[in-house]
């Protein structure tokens, strides 16, 4: 089996359809408000694709499929839905 890559700061921003200093200014909110995953222990600013696809379906309300290579479009989907405006309450 061979590892998957792990992202940077800016592939995950762009992934969620924002930039760089934005991920960087609001990650911290989005691991305190919306358990966002951390950076994998030990390899600096990288993220695991498939725990960012699981935080992805768990905000979407679809459960990921196992394994899953899909995880491009389940980031493609929620960056949309993060632009979308908030439903008045």
């Amino acid at each position: 089996m061979q590892p998957r890559a792990l992202l940077t700061q800016r592939q995950v921003a762009e992934w969620l359809g924002h930039s760089l200093d934005w991920f960087r200014r609001n990650r911290v909110r989005l691991v305190q408000e919306q358990a966002f995953p951390p950076p994998v222990p030990g390899l600096g600013q990288r993220w695991d694709p498939q725990a960012i696809t699981a935080w992805l379906a768990h905000w979407r309300g679809v459960a990921p499929a196992p394994d899953s290579d899909d995880w491009e479009n389940i980031l493609a989907a929620r960056a949309y839905h993060l632009q979308q405006p908030e439903p008045p309450t």
